[in-house]
């Protein structure tokens, strides 16, 4: 009911909209009401991508068949036809699995552990972390980012429980988070002043 009345040329209409949307509801108002056409979360939540990839739909699909089962028991890779790539998303919402730490230098346990937790959360906005999600981004959006840039005007929309950890905005590289800033047509920061206090660690 309240999307019918957002009109993104009349700026009131949307700021009646606001009062009633919460948590992360604006992205989805915007996307429903052609302010914008899509958004990519980075999170730490999402175990899976979302949508999952053509691949990863396939697989899911062929789990618990007769040849996803002998693959699994001989511990072999299960043959697939799809294609690569993902699919659109119907909501325009792409949410990117939450992964774990990056760090070429370093042995990673296998498979991640708690012991990952904190170096997870202090890597948020590190360059070798950033440049992962976007080329992952990439593969969900084809031609959507060149050189770890975004090509296409894009809002960055940044919620400060993102920040687990004072580490996480003390980072040693932040080249990509801040050529993220400079590019982007707009900036807006949700302070979330109870979550950041809630999930603190540390």
């Amino acid at each position: 009911m309240h999307l019918r009345k957002i009109n993104h040329q009349n700026i009131q209409t949307i700021q009646q909209a606001i009062k009633n949307l919460k948590h992360n509801e604006h992205i989805d108002a915007a996307i429903k009401a052609n302010i914008i056409e899509k958004a990519f979360v980075i999170n730490y939540d999402a175990s899976f991508n979302r949508p999952p990839s053509f691949r990863e739909a396939e697989r899911i699909k062929n789990f618990r068949t007769p040849e996803g089962i002998m693959a699994m028991l001989q511990k072999t890779e299960l043959k697939l036809n799809s294609p690569k790539g993902f699919p659109e998303p119907e909501d325009g919402i792409y949410i990117l699995k939450q992964g774990c730490w990056i760090d070429p230098t370093k042995e990673h346990p296998t498979p991640h552990d708690d012991t990952c937790v904190i170096p997870h959360y202090n890597q948020a906005i590190e360059s070798i972390y950033l440049e992962n999600k976007l080329l992952l981004i990439n593969e969900m959006c084809p031609n959507l980012v060149h050189n770890n840039v975004i090509i296409q005007d894009y809002i960055l929309d940044i919620d400060l429980d993102y920040f687990h950890t004072l580490n996480s905005i003390a980072t040693s590289n932040t080249d990509i988070f801040y050529n993220l800033i400079r590019n982007a047509k707009c900036i807006t920061i949700a302070i979330e002043s109870v979550c950041v206090d809630m999930l603190k660690k540390g």
